[in-house]
């Protein structure tokens, strides 16, 4: 909801709004790959863990932690498509609690009638557990496929965000541009690895 209305913040003031893209809002980009029918057929050993955090789990040792908790017969009773996402939002994108988050924003809308946020206020309050008697697993995946999908919310984010943005003589962006960082670009060799060391750069004009 939050994001429909920056979109439409942004479409009423194009020229006096500026939005900023972050690295979590481009990694959502994810979904639609990692939730796919070719990479759920992967066998689950092949999925290496988030290289920039060695202490994470890769996904089987996660399935085999669900399975374990669950009382599951085995590590791939657990490997839908919704357990994927849990894993994702838990160990790679640092919001554990957004899965059930989403699923109470979905029932909350579902009680206002489909309202959609830029119409008005919504009133109404939804505890966790009536939110999961009312939306499914499948349904919270499919909401998380369908905004970066085309015309959903974080793509339509997208779509009109910047990389950065300079109003003045101000640089705006996510993350930090000081006198080490300015002009210097990590080496493309150096990608899907947590350097022990400072990493290879090169100059940049």
């Amino acid at each position: 909801r939050l994001t429909r209305l920056l979109v439409a913040l942004k479409r009423r003031y194009p020229d006096r709004v500026h939005l900023l893209v972050g690295n979590r809002d481009l990694n959502k980009l994810r979904f639609t790959a990692e939730l796919g029918e070719a990479d759920m057929a992967r066998p689950v050993d092949e999925i290496p863990g988030p290289h920039w955090d060695p202490s994470a789990p890769t996904l089987a040792q996660h399935l085999q932690q669900v399975a374990e908790a669950r009382e599951l017969p085995s590590a791939e009773a657990a490997n839908a498509r919704a357990e994927r996402l849990r894993y994702m939002l838990l160990h790679t994108l640092g919001c554990p609690d957004t899965f059930e988050f989403r699923r109470r924003e979905l029932a909350i809308e579902r009680a206002a009638g489909g309202r959609d946020a830029t119409g008005g206020e919504f009133d109404e309050y939804v505890t966790p557990a009536d939110a999961r008697a009312a939306v499914g697993d499948d349904e919270v995946v499919a909401s998380f496929v369908s905004e970066v999908q085309a015309g959903g919310a974080l793509r339509q984010y997208l779509e009109l965000a910047e990389v950065a943005c300079i109003l003045g003589n101000t640089l705006f962006i996510h993350g930090c541009v000081d006198e080490f960082s300015m002009r210097r670009v990590p080496d493309i060799s150096t990608r899907f690895e947590l350097p022990s060391s400072p990493p290879r750069m090169h100059t940049v004009e």
